[in-house]
């Protein structure tokens, strides 16, 4: 349609919306049928709303019109162009045109390099078919932590719930699913039955407070475990062993999933957040921390202007979560926010690190959302093959780069794991069609360009609240499941065009 507008020029002072001159009238008609369809859109809503079966019959018949100009519209534009490539020819050669690329099976090396742009789906089994024309929902997702309150005992675990889960996917058509999990999930550690059980004798097991506030009560699967415990540790090492030696040799499993929107060295209570690193068994760890840092105490106490007799009478500052800011200057602070960070990174390290042990052949994914606010980017690639970060607008654009900008160095993958397109610079046009179709495209052309390769599409329809919140969701509500958003139709149209130019992003750095 550009070409067309440059190389024949018309007055477009009578299309709506235009402010510069040149459009042919192939774009004339596309634009048209455009508007008829947006019309068409709106009608079908007034009369669902309406219950109007009456007027159904003549919605169908505008609908068979519509189809027919549409398709006459590309082709019209479609013979436009061939007549100027033609044109062209003369002036700067014949243009190359892209081949399509070859359909091939899917591979995820293990460092996670894909053999071609993936792009998948999260949603409802239920709505399956309902995804069909989206083109996505070969790739799938499980979360298998649903699991684990049958874990009754150490050392057996069995994914029941996760393979029956399988099959219904495979029944559906889904050829591949990747394997969530709830470890680092938010502020928790993912936990069988059995370990759980144990919190009720020793809270130390749970992380604690510096006021005393209570914790949020732990889910079926998981806890905000106190990482600095040494059953904890061994319990998380044994369990991922068990979880990837129970996938392993299963390759229509092609990954892993770890961290998901990961809150960093916090964890939440009844009220408000707080931070870790107060549970007394954490204490000696902070200490060993600081004599590995400092030569001996005297040392310690000349640079923090001190009178410390011994490392052991250092006593963690107040929680910044309730404090706001400490004192300037604060040595006791930014040594105890460095050894907080730098054991929470370690411990993320020690779930990949399980992972790449029990099942080499598999890539491990971390799908953060606190980057540049509460998780140490800088370190993430220490803690996965493949790095995945969502965020809303505008922090969005900037963790793209930040983290493309890191991975120079690093040489790892990079993904998107949480996909909503919906909650960026135009979440306030949710109920826009047109504004929703070019956020969709425009969200898909950055992920592909910004080195996202591997990108899991969220929910085709999700019976959560925040549905009506930011458009993560293929279906108007107002409309219930009768029929697809039109900006849907971006997607599929979208996804077609990066796959023509893969073999550039994927060669490419």
């Amino acid at each position: 349609q550009r070409c067309v507008a440059y190389q024949k020029a018309a007055d477009l002072s009578a299309v709506p919306g235009t402010a510069q001159a040149g459009v042919s009238a192939e774009l004339r008609s596309a634009l048209d049928v455009e508007k008829k369809l947006d019309e068409l859109y709106q009608t079908y809503g007034r009369l669902f709303v309406a219950r109007n079966e009456a007027g159904l019959g003549e919605f169908d018949r505008a609908a068979a019109s519509l189809a027919e100009q549409a398709t006459l519209a590309r082709r019209r534009v479609a013979e436009r162009f061939s007549a100027l490539r033609s044109e062209a020819k003369q002036a700067a050669g014949d243009w190359p045109a892209l081949p399509e690329p070859s359909p091939k099976p899917l591979a995820l090396a293990p460092n996670g390099q894909p053999n071609q742009i993936l792009i998948g789906t999260r949603s409802p089994f239920t709505h399956f078919g309902l995804e069909e024309p989206l083109t996505i929902n070969k790739l799938h997702s499980l979360s298998m932590l649903y699991d684990m309150p049958d874990q009754k005992e150490p050392g057996k675990y069995a994914p029941k719930v996760t393979f029956d889960l399988w099959q219904k996917l495979k029944d559906a058509g889904a050829t591949h699913a990747s394997i969530a999990t709830a470890f680092a999930l938010h502020d928790k550690q993912m936990a069988p039955a059995w370990f759980l059980e144990k919190l009720r004798d020793d809270p130390d097991l749970l992380m604690a407070s510096a006021d005393g506030a209570k914790l949020k009560p732990p889910d079926k699967y998981a806890a905000s475990l106190n990482i600095w415990r040494p059953e904890v540790r061994q319990m998380t090492a044994d369990l991922v062993a068990g979880v990837a030696g129970a996938f392993r040799d299963q390759p229509q499993f092609p990954f892993y999933v770890t961290s998901a929107e990961n809150i960093g060295p916090y964890f939440a209570c009844e009220v408000g957040v707080r931070s870790t690193g107060y549970n007394p068994s954490a204490l000696p760890d902070f200490h060993a921390w600081l004599k590995g840092r400092y030569k001996d105490i005297s040392d310690l106490n000349r640079q923090w202007k001190a009178t410390y007799a011994r490392f052991e009478d250092i006593q963690p500052p107040q929680d910044l979560c309730l404090a706001g800011e400490w004192k300037r200057p604060h040595p006791l602070g930014y040594e105890f926010q460095s050894w907080r960070e730098d054991r929470h990174v370690a411990w993320l390290k020690l779930i990949y690190d399980a992972f790449k042990k029990a099942d080499p052949a598999k890539p491990v994914l971390a799908d953060h959302s606190g980057v540049l606010r509460s998780v140490d980017g800088s370190r993430l690639f220490d803690t996965c093959d493949i790095l995945s970060v969502h965020m809303r607008s505008p922090h969005f654009m900037l963790a793209s780069i930040y983290t493309y900008s890191m991975n120079r160095f690093a040489r790892k993958q990079l993904g998107q794991y949480e996909c909503f397109w919906g909650c960026q610079e135009d979440l306030p046009r949710i109920a826009e069609e047109k504004a929703q179709r070019c956020a969709m495209m425009k969200y898909l052309y950055r992920l592909t360009i910004w080195g996202r390769h591997l990108q899991i599409w969220w929910y085709a329809y999700t019976s959560a609240d925040y549905l009506l919140s930011y458009n993560g969701n293929w279906f108007n509500p107002v409309y219930d499941l009768t029929t697809l958003r039109y900006c849907a139709a971006a997607l599929p149209v979208g996804k077609a065009k990066v796959k023509r130019l893969e073999d550039v992003f994927l060669n490419s750095s």
